[in-house]
């Protein structure tokens, strides 16, 4: 039986360049079940793809890990 990814995207505070993304991208990659991420400074997003429903407080716990805040 196939699974189908799940996308998300969420709004993320303090993100003010480049590096700032990626840091938030590889946060989000670490998680359990996340295939893809990328994160958008200027837009103050990131979005991701994972096999299943991540909890949004384990998606807290690995932004704030970052130095930044889930919105």
């Amino acid at each position: 039986m196939r699974m189908e990814a799940t996308a998300q995207t969420l709004t993320i505070e303090g993100m003010t360049c480049d590096g700032c993304a990626r840091s938030v991208r590889n946060a989000l990659l670490e998680l359990d079940g996340v295939l893809t991420a990328e994160a958008n400074a200027t837009a103050g997003t990131a979005t991701f793809t994972s096999k299943h429903a991540i909890a949004r407080d384990d998606l807290a716990a690995a932004i704030v890990d970052a130095g930044y805040e889930l919105k």
